[in-house]
């Protein structure tokens, strides 16, 4: 269980970077 936790984790922090940029755009479009 903790190993699934570990590898979420990581690919968030990864997304995260990307999810804001998509959010920008959400709000420049609305």
């Amino acid at each position: 269980m903790r190993e699934l936790v570990k590898v979420p984790s990581g690919l968030l922090r990864q997304r995260s970077k990307p999810v804001k940029r998509i959010d920008s755009k959400i709000k420049e479009l609305a």
